[in-house]
């Protein structure tokens, strides 16, 4: 259960891997470029994020723990989906990877992506 590849220069990227092995998400470059992909396609290039959504985005990442939740998240029970998401940050010791194996629920990762999402759909 290996991640996706983090590319240099790539600040967070959420990747969900479905069980014939499609890769869809989206990620955010140092630069503001926001990109996302559909199961199995290429990246697409979205509106780049300002200034100041970039700050936003940093602080909340700053302040997220992920250090703390890094690691495999497996489901207590057999898995509710099958997939795996994959949420990788880049920090300054090395990228930060969470790890959620079929639906299992990380209440940390799901109240930063809650902080996210408003950030992203903007």
């Amino acid at each position: 259960m290996d991640a996706p590849a983090l590319p240099d220069g790539v600040l967070i990227q959420s990747t969900y891997v479905n069980p014939e092995g499609e890769e869809a998400g989206w990620r955010v470059w140092a630069d503001g470029r926001h990109e996302g992909r559909r199961a199995g396609g290429a990246w697409i290039a979205g509106p780049a994020l300002d200034d100041a959504r970039m700050q936003e985005l940093r602080a909340i990442l700053d302040a997220a723990g992920l250090e703390e939740i890094a690691g495999v998240h497996e489901p207590p029970e057999p898995p509710d989906e099958p997939g795996t998401l994959y949420v990788q940050v880049a920090r300054p010791s090395g990228p930060v990877t969470v790890t959620v194996v079929g639906g299992a629920r990380v209440p940390a990762l799901d109240r930063l992506t809650e902080r996210l999402a408003p950030i992203l759909a903007s």
